[in-house]
């Protein structure tokens, strides 16, 4: 590296050295306040409120046999109530798809796996290039 490549590194260092020490002596100056403002605003929008967690603090385990219901209202009578333990992903329900949009049924194909059908048609079709 040379002298004058050094220099400019050098004096890019201390001028941001400079500026961070204006900025933490100056941070109750009052041209501080809108920046400090805005740093707030910031800070509470990308923070999450309440009504976007449905079951924040309010998630009861309901065990009734062999069958568990997580539910955000008390549990149902006759059901045994747990606590919660960990994190919980909520997958909503989604209909089945019919018709045309339905996917094929994959009991034929698994069936030839299953015989060995499958194996022997692709071993064909490499011989037989």
């Amino acid at each position: 590296m040379s002298d004058a490549t050094r220099g400019r590194w050098w004096l890019g260092c201390a001028a941001l050295a400079a500026l961070a020490a204006g900025a933490w002596l100056g941070r109750d100056a009052p041209w501080a306040q809108p920046i400090r403002a805005l740093g707030a605003r910031l800070t509470q929008a990308a923070q999450p409120d309440a009504a976007s967690q449905p079951f924040a603090g309010s998630l009861h385990k309901c065990l009734q046999g062999n069958r568990v219901l997580y539910t955000d209202a008390p549990c149902p009578a006759g059901s045994q109530s747990q606590a919660v333990a960990g994190s919980l992903t909520v997958v909503p329900a989604v209909p089945a798809a019919t018709g045309a949009s339905a996917p094929a049924d994959a009991r034929p194909l698994l069936r030839q796996l299953d015989s060995g059908e499958l194996r022997q048609r692709q071993m064909d079709a490499v011989i037989g290039q």
